[in-house]
């Protein structure tokens, strides 16, 4: 007759830390800069504190001999996927905390950072990438990985008073950012900031000194057209407000809008020149 083994007295009796060594070391090795420490721990949960972000640490099931865990950071639960292994779940969650860290660091540098001239952003899956200058020898770079800034040489800010039109260029980044890489140009304007997007979608994000933001639809224009005006504003393009999407207007050459709208066009609020509003 057949009978089922039972699973070693150790492995039931594995209190919950033991279980979690795994997901611990796992973040000791993604994120080696980062302080970790448990603030508690007992048979059935574990709360961990990792750069300030909290974390929960539970068993994934009542049976102890599973020895699986399931975590929450902050207040929201990371749940299996179908089929997926403890090993997998923990690398994806890993994978997770690393990039908010990676976008916490990134708003603690948004701070320090002078106001600049031409900005490019690289968000990779487990590193953030800026370069201040237009591909210079005299360009200046930040690296942030493992949910740390390991190299700066742009020079920074001695107070810490935000600049509020680049902070919204960046909470606008994380807000956006995808699963793949995001490469973003954000370029300095008579009144803030304006930063162009080809990740999906194609658009431009204004923001301004005085609070206001801005996303206006340029996927019917070429890349290159849109980073020559920006650099030097002409009457060249124009924007029509538009409601109903996603964006605060859509950005055409002049001469189409023209074309199409008896050479005409209305004054008033739903036309306006781009260069007028940047």
């Amino acid at each position: 007759m057949n009978s089922t083994i039972p699973p070693p007295v150790f492995e039931v009796c594995m209190p919950l830390p033991n279980c979690a060594a795994s997901f611990m070391q796992a973040l000791h090795e993604a994120c080696p800069s980062v302080h970790i420490s448990v603030v508690e721990a007992t048979e059935h949960g574990m709360l961990i504190n990792i750069g300030g972000i909290f974390i929960f640490c539970a068993r994934h099931c009542p049976n102890p001999a599973h020895s699986c865990i399931m975590v929450s950071i902050g207040t929201t639960i990371v749940p299996y996927d179908d089929e997926e292994t403890t090993p997998q779940y923990i690398q994806r969650v890993v994978a997770l905390i690393v990039k908010l860290l990676n976008q916490q660091a990134l708003m603690k540098l948004c701070e320090l950072l002078p106001a600049p001239q031409t900005l490019y952003v690289v968000i990779e899956k487990d590193k953030i990438q800026l370069m201040v200058g237009d591909f210079t020898p005299d360009s200046t770079t930040a690296t942030i990985e493992g949910g740390s800034l390991i190299h700066c040489d742009i020079p920074l800010k001695t107070n810490v008073l935000p600049n509020p039109a680049l902070m919204a260029q960046f909470l606008n980044l994380i807000e956006l950012s995808s699963p793949g890489t995001v490469y973003v140009r954000i370029q300095a304007t008579r009144n803030g900031f304006a930063s162009l997007h080809n990740n999906g979608e194609r658009f431009i994000f204004l923001s301004y000194n005085q609070g206001i933001s801005t996303k206006l639809d340029v996927r019917d224009l070429r890349l290159i057209e849109v980073e020559t005006f920006l650099k030097r504003p002409t009457d060249d393009l124009v924007v029509i407000f538009t409601s109903g999407t996603p964006f605060s207007g859509v950005v055409g050459r002049r001469e189409f809008f023209c074309e199409n709208y008896a050479n005409t066009i209305p004054t008033g609020q739903q036309w306006v020149y781009l260069k007028n509003i940047l």
